[in-house]
């Protein structure tokens, strides 16, 4: 059975989603806790990669397993198993030839960027402080070369 999820996770003590040698991914966790409830059939696809230190609300991903579970189970399994910055948020069936990557339709990134005098203490690891003027007139008229890209 093939089976898609959304996770979503905090990046801060990842090298990213991928998975690395020598450094911890979202992979790795996620594939370790799916193994923790039944067999995973090989690796775990993914719609896109993230650096380190990035986070994501909505990453989409999907893994094949012959062991039958509801997917109740599936979910509460694998979320008992994830460390506290990695969740899964949905999970369904998906049919055999779904794949997260080359299945996806869109992407979406948002950039956060807090405008203060001072540091935002409990926001510091999701947006980026800036303590100088903006010229929010030139990053519109910059960040319309991204759309679409």
């Amino acid at each position: 059975m093939r089976f898609v999820g959304i996770c979503q996770y905090d990046g801060s003590n990842f090298s990213g989603f991928q998975s690395q040698k020598n450094a911890s991914s979202v992979q790795d966790v996620l594939e370790s806790a799916i193994s923790s409830v039944g067999k995973l059939n090989g690796r775990i696809n993914y719609a896109g990669r993230t650096d380190a230190g990035v986070h994501a609300t909505r990453q989409i991903f999907d893994f094949s397993s012959n062991d039958f579970r509801e997917i109740k189970q599936w979910m509460n399994g694998v979320n008992s198993a994830l460390p506290n910055d990695v969740s899964v948020t949905a999970l369904q069936e998906a049919s055999d030839s779904f794949h997260s990557r080359y299945d996806a339709t869109s992407r979406s990134y948002s950039y956060l960027i807090y405008k203060g005098n001072t540091q935002p203490i409990f926001l510091r690891d999701y947006v980026l402080w800036e303590k100088s003027q903006l010229d929010v007139r030139k990053m519109r008229e910059e960040a319309a070369c991204l759309v679409g890209t």
